[in-house]
């Protein structure tokens, strides 16, 4: 709930304003609170003296000034008072809106509240900052609750397939979602990355891996479980390892989004960078399935590649993979196609016979099986941007 206080001189305007906000974010819900819990407070100057006030409600909310024409010389005031957002009359639907995206996304998503921040986490995840000296210039601006130490990487659809409609402002609805869950045990914050939705989280000291973390874990799936239950929305998340030591977080994003990009042990939606295998001889065989899941695979053409017998291959395989041989061909050749359906309009057949299936009746069930849906299903979702 984002509970906005408004202190406006036509009641009439201040309906308006309030409709817009809400036709804009019906996922949202506007409460007119009282001054002691709002989250943002709607302030219309009619005197040079409202500006005394409204640096003393700033000390406490987000503030939007809304200033008249006749009263647009002092507007340089905001700057001096450091506020976020000013509004002078008259005031257009698109710039209210835009101008509360920006300041719901402080508020109640609790994204990182300035560029420079974003600018650094940025660059700490890209493996772009080369001294210790600049971590600890950081926590100059970023609060220690606010630091992460683990990356998930996550991508986000929306099937067309059904009656429901996609909802409005989709993203804004699953980085609320994901926030509002989190926000008892853990700092979020989100960076666009145009496909993929970077999310940097701090999850308690105590915790060596976000699998071993029961509530984190269970609350992640239940976000799950909503956005496709209630939404109509299949989010597909990677996870990193933890690194206490930010100078390191670089390698959960990296690991993230290879475990976004590879096979899950168990949930089709939450893939582990600890899952993977670290065995050398796996290693070397999916290596050998990727680059020729075009050919007829074997167990005994894959265990003769790493100088193993097809039966003891098959046991390991299965017990670092947490698949079958079959599974993990199926599922790679899987990964393989989403492409052409997303990008290309070739038919099944043609899409079956590029990525190793022997027909397209067997591509089809396989694709059903692992994914939840058929490839035509696929084909028709919306996958969304965040940019």
């Amino acid at each position: 709930m984002l509970r906005i206080c408004w202190k406006m001189s036509n009641a009439q305007e201040q309906q308006q304003l309030m409709a817009w906000i809400h036709e804009a974010f019906p996922t949202l819900t506007i409460d007119n609170g009282q001054a002691s819990s709002c989250d943002l407070y709607v302030y219309e100057l009619t005197t040079l003296f409202d500006w005394v006030k409204i640096n003393r409600l700033r000390k406490q909310h987000i503030v939007i000034p809304i200033v008249p024409q006749e009263l647009a010389y002092s507007s340089p005031i905001a700057i001096e008072l450091q506020l976020a957002a000013l509004l002078i009359k008259p005031i257009t639907q698109q710039k209210l809106l835009r101008i509360t995206k920006k300041l719901y996304a402080k508020k109640d998503t609790q994204l990182v509240t300035t560029p420079f921040q974003k600018a650094f986490l940025r660059r700490l995840v890209k493996n772009e900052i080369q001294t210790n000296e600049e971590i600890e210039r950081a926590h100059q601006f970023i609060e220690p609750k606010e630091w992460p130490n683990i990356v998930l990487v996550l991508q986000g659809f929306h099937r067309t397939d059904r009656d429901e409609p996609l909802p409005n402002d989709a993203k804004r609805l699953i980085l609320t979602q994901l926030e509002q869950a989190f926000r008892p045990y853990s700092h979020l914050t989100f960076l666009h990355a145009k496909r993929y939705l970077v999310v940097l989280m701090r999850v308690p000291p105590t915790i060596t891996s976000f699998k071993r973390w029961d509530i984190g874990v269970s609350t992640l799936e239940k976000v799950i479980t909503t956005l496709r239950d209630n939404y109509n929305t299949y989010i597909f998340i990677g996870v990193g390892k933890v690194y206490q030591d930010a100078y390191y977080l670089h390698h959960s994003y990296r690991q993230a989004k290879l475990a976004r990009r590879r096979p899950a042990l168990n949930n089709l939606h939450l893939r582990y960078y600890e899952d993977l295998t670290t065995h050398e001889a796996i290693k070397r065989a999916i290596s050998y399935i990727e680059e020729h899941h075009t050919e007829p695979l074997t167990v005994q053409l894959v265990a003769a590649h790493v100088n193993f017998s097809p039966s003891h291959f098959s046991r390991i395989f299965k017990r670092e993979t947490g698949r079958s041989f079959v599974d993990y061909v199926a599922i790679t050749r899987i990964n393989k196609a989403l492409p052409y359906l997303r990008k290309h309009q070739y038919n099944f057949d043609i899409i079956s016979t590029k990525v190793g299936f022997n027909t397209p009746n067997y591509f089809s069930m396989s694709f059903k099986k692992y994914v939840g849906f058929s490839p035509k299903v696929y084909r028709n979702t919306k996958e969304f941007l965040f940019i």
